[in-house]
């Protein structure tokens, strides 16, 4: 936020490319597996399909947009709420020093709140 909200905006974007290392770690996963743990994919995974293909004609009837209309909303949730936490973040500053550091107070306090209910 030190150079305005124009230029910390595509942080948004983030989850848009914050799937590649995930990618690449399951990749690098795969390679290092045994062989027989290897061999034994392909037939789990043809019959995980078939679950998945049971349910999937179990369901077409209903609508076939509920997929595309679920990553739609996930994704656009994720970059609009942080476009919207950015552009908040960017507008409190208008409001003088004192509720800045108020709503820092509040950041850290959730933060470490969260941080105990992991333990």
């Amino acid at each position: 936020m030190n150079h305005g909200w124009r230029s910390t905006l595509p942080v948004a974007l983030t989850p848009l490319v914050g799937d590649g290392p995930i990618i690449l770690l399951t990749l690098l996963v795969l390679s290092q597996m045994p062989l027989w743990l290897e061999q034994a994919l392909p037939t789990a995974g043809g019959i995980f399909l078939f679950y998945f293909a049971y349910g999937t004609f179990k369901t077409w009837r209903e609508s076939s947009g509920h997929g595309i209309a679920l990553m739609l909303g996930f994704y656009g949730t994720m970059i609009f709420g942080s476009a919207g936490i950015i552009l908040l973040s960017a507008g409190a500053r208008n409001f003088g020093p004192s509720l800045n550091r108020g709503l820092l107070g509040v950041s850290a306090l959730g933060l470490a709140l969260f941080g105990l209910f992991q333990l």
